[in-house]
């Protein structure tokens, strides 16, 4: 072998420049996206860091960009103006042999690295180190003085000939011969679409689909033509069109089942698709959906109404709520429509929880209970029962009817995904605060992702269906897990959401493959599931947490000079300004459901009333 010695790396501006890749996301006005990618093809191996996407500050230097990356990805790198050595305990390579014919032979080649932990300079070759590329440029100043533009692509390379010879021609400034017989694609436009779908989509569902392993060797492949790398970066092209198309399948067919389902009146026993519209794309706080959710309101109350004046001390036999889940269902519905259900028509339906002993028979008694109750931080009134009902008695049965690998069942000892799924979205609120909750919830998913299917879906008695998808999908959701990315829920390319379109026809979503027309619980269930994934992707709270919303008339303070008053329904008044020095100033307001801004500046305080004769508070003061 021959013996190493110093070697100075240098580089050369060269004249062309790619184009640089364009990026649809948006960043702040002083912040860009760039691509890093950290290489060693010419090893004849692949990526260190594969290629991603940063958002950095308008003005970050390269080598403030390529360290953020490293550190990101916890490789230790030396040196942020001329790369030393980079963390690699990889021993494998495989010199392409039109380098090792440029090196003079093998004999020129160390068995070894210096450090069997780092891949540094003079490695392998006295003509080998770390150098630099942006937009296939070799930059003429080092690292951390180049200034990045937005998109640039910035490619670290490990030279194993000719201080670069084998990354760009000429790269030397004539002190090695230049290579021949090879072809050096510029690759930075395949290098940025990696990186964009790397950007999107996790990994493991990206590496299971062909089109972007063939496209992704032909990155890391030493000597590609220019029409094998353009070829490649096409087909990624088309692979995220695809996988967008996907995207917007399962979009279209949610919002067709919601549409499908606001075509029918809505009463009682009409809940869940209740729950579904106004934690979807049918806002309860929107105008031109008041009538329709009033509607439900108003049947509510007759029915507990008449329900109550016939029965009395007995067990509600009519039409309304007559069982724990019965009066479970109907709070989350009322409460999704930024009703209390601690006054509907006078009732207080959260009584119907105070008895332990009546929650306590069923499991999913326990679920529910603890899910309404939780939905907008709801007090269990004292009701002089014997066992009075609390949250931690909720939480400790549901834990005690778990089984020991964190499963639950309608019976003893047996393990069901809808039930496992309900009832994580049960304890979803005590998940960071309970240790117990967390261990059980923990095996909980764990088994979910094992009885996950390879189509992304569910199975319950032997036979895949929407229901049991749409649970675990809820549950997920409410535990802030991404079911699109999360690696345990991700099966080839196939996800949950995924899965569920599967099920869509026109008017909603089928309990079967064989059927033909759209089968109500399939709908719903799928219909609130995919409601509470689209909140969450947005930022949103999920399903069953609704403190976002709030009951009556607030004014929930000042900003810009404007008065920010929440109301659950819509109301006439007069608002009432009073400045810092005592100055008052009336004028009549028309208050909107959901939010409103009025003028209010140089408020001190702040009322609404009826009207000045009337007196009547529509909602409590306001002061600085």
């Amino acid at each position: 072998m021959m013996k190493k010695f110093a070697a100075v790396l240098t580089a050369a501006a060269m004249a062309s420049a790619a184009a640089p890749a364009v990026f649809a996301e948006e960043t702040d006005v002083n912040d860009i996206n760039v691509v890093v990618s950290v290489e060693k093809f010419t090893l004849g191996a692949g990526y260190i860091v594969e290629p991603e996407v940063i958002t950095v500050a308008d003005g970050t230097n390269a080598a403030d960009a390529v360290f953020a990356v490293f550190g990101k990805n916890g490789v230790e790198a030396e040196s942020p103006s001329y790369l030393t050595k980079v963390a690699d305990s990889d021993t494998e390579i495989n010199i392409p042999q039109p380098i090792v014919d440029a090196l003079g032979g093998e004999d020129y080649i160390e068995d070894e690295k210096a450090d069997p932990n780092y891949l540094a300079a003079e490695d392998y070759t006295v003509y080998s180190g770390w150098m630099y590329t942006v937009n296939n440029v070799i930059p003429s100043v080092m690292m951390n003085a180049y200034e990045l533009k937005d998109n640039d692509v910035i490619r670290v390379q490990y030279t194993t000939y000719g201080w670069g010879e084998d990354l760009l021609p000429g790269a030397s400034w004539g002190y090695c011969p230049q290579m021949t017989g090879v072809e050096f694609a510029n690759k930075d436009a395949l290098t940025a679409e990696i990186a964009k779908l790397r950007s999107e989509y996790i990994d493991e569902r990206l590496k299971s689909n062909d089109v972007y392993n063939e496209a992704f060797n032909t990155a890391i492949t030493f000597g590609v033509s220019q029409a094998d790398a353009d070829e490649a970066k096409n087909k990624l092209t088309e692979l995220s069109g695809e996988l967008k198309a996907a995207d917007e399948a399962i979009r279209n067919a949610y919002l067709g089942a919601q549409a499908a389902m606001r075509k029918d009146a809505l009463a009682y026993n009409g809940e869940w698709k209740l729950i579904a519209l106004s934690r979807g794309e049918y806002d309860w706080a929107d105008a031109a959906n008041s009538e329709y959710y009033d509607a439900y309101y108003n049947d509510v109350v007759e029915k507990l109404k008449a329900d109550r004046a016939e029965n009395k001390e007995e067990d509600y036999k009519m039409q309304g709520p007559k069982s724990v889940t019965d009066y479970a269902r109907t709070v989350i519905a009322l409460t999704a429509i930024g009703r209390t259900a601690e006054d509907v028509g006078g009732y207080n339906l959260i009584e119907e929880f105070a008895d332990f002993d009546t929650v306590s028979n069923y499991i999913n008694s326990l679920i529910y209970t603890l899910i309404a109750i939780d939905t907008h931080g709801y007090k269990i009134p004292n009701t002089g029962a014997a066992n009075p009902t609390t949250r931690e008695k909720l939480v400790d049965g549901i834990l005690e009817n778990a089984n020991d690998n964190g499963t639950w069942g309608w019976m003893t000892g047996s393990s069901d995904a809808d039930m496992t799924a309900m009832a994580v979205q049960s304890l979803a609120p005590y998940y960071n605060s309970n240790e117990n909750v967390k261990a059980v919830v923990d095996k909980a998913l764990a088994w979910l992702s094992e009885q996950q299917c390879a189509s992304g879906g569910y199975s319950s008695y032997g036979s895949e269906n929407p229901e049991t998808a749409a649970q675990v999908l809820a549950a997920l959701c409410a535990l802030g897990i991404d079911a699109d990315t999360d690696e345990r829920f991700v099966k080839g390319v196939n996800t949950i959401p995924k899965a569920l379109t599967e099920y869509a026809i026109e008017g909603g979503y089928v309990h079967s493959l064989s059927e033909t027309k759209p089968n109500a619980m399939a709908t719903v269930q799928t219909a609130y599931a995919l409601a509470s994934y689209y909140r969450v992707s947005e930022g949103r709270n999920s399903l069953y947490d609704m403190s976002d919303i709030k009951f009556g008339t607030e004014i929930t303070g000042v900003k810009d000079g404007k008065a920010e008053i929440y109301s659950t329904k819509e109301l006439s008044g007069d608002l009432i300004v009073k400045a810092a020095d005592g100055s008052v100033r009336v004028t009549r307001a028309e208050i909107k459901r959901g939010e409103t801004s009025l003028d209010a500046a140089d408020a001190a305080e702040i009322y609404i009333w009826n009207t000045l004769e009337g007196m009547l508070p529509l909602c409590g003061k306001w002061s600085k």
